[in-house]
């Protein structure tokens, strides 16, 4: 727990240096500001249009977005830009943490701040742009980070007991959460089906059971 918020600490450092040095303003690109008409528009009864009363065009990328930041300018509109930005921040927080636990798992690791975790929340910050993109944009795109950051980690993780279907439901909805988030799941949620089917196999089990498994999280 501890660690953890050292993590999430040190997350939120990064993210504001960023900010700061960047001079990165607090609500949006421009790719953010139309989302946020289709948002204000949407939490004020008038539905998905761009202009009240005109043609109903999809101008955004991602439903679920959208979605969010509709109810988000619904109980707070004179600050849903920035419950937006703590959202994308706390997304991003979380994905790095839980990131962080698997590759100490998989290491073996035991001591508080490994050279291993001091490598992951360095490249985070001098990767060009993943900040600025994932939180500071304040579109779907950390959104979008931590859901194929915990689809990857389960898939990596492998551990699917057979007499225990929690991990398989959250893979489910993780799923659903993709496909509601960017176009590109429609490629990348049914590559990471086959794998979990290829995984089932490869563990000996049937054809027709590793079918079986694996028909509950494409339903």
């Amino acid at each position: 727990m501890l660690k953890n918020t050292l993590i999430f600490l040190l997350t939120i450092t990064s993210i504001y240096l960023c900010g700061y040095f960047y001079n990165i303003p607090q609500i949006g690109i421009d790719d953010a500001n139309i989302y946020m008409v289709y948002m204000r528009n949407l939490a004020q009864g008038h539905g998905f249009v761009y202009n009240i009363d005109g043609e109903k065009v999809e101008g955004f990328t991602s439903l679920l977005w959208c979605v969010i930041g509709a109810f988000c300018y619904k109980v707070a509109p004179n600050h849903a830009e920035k419950v937006l930005l703590i959202l994308n921040i706390g997304l991003i927080s979380h994905a790095i943490i839980s990131l962080s636990s698997f590759l100490d798992k998989i290491n073996d690791e035991k001591r508080f701040f490994s050279p291993v975790l001091g490598v992951l929340l360095g490249a985070m910050l001098v990767i060009p742009g993943f900040y600025d993109w994932n939180v500071w944009s304040l579109l779907e795109t950390g959104l979008w980070t931590w859901t194929i950051t915990q689809i990857t980690l389960i898939l990596c993780q492998n551990v699917f007991p057979q007499k225990n279907n929690h991990n398989d439901i959250f893979l489910a909805i993780l799923f659903i959460l993709a496909l509601l988030t960017r176009p590109e799941s429609l490629l990348f949620v049914p590559l990471c089906i086959f794998i979990r089917f290829w995984q089932l196999k490869n563990q000996g089990y049937a054809f027709l059971f590793s079918l079986k498994k694996t028909i509950p999280i494409i339903t």
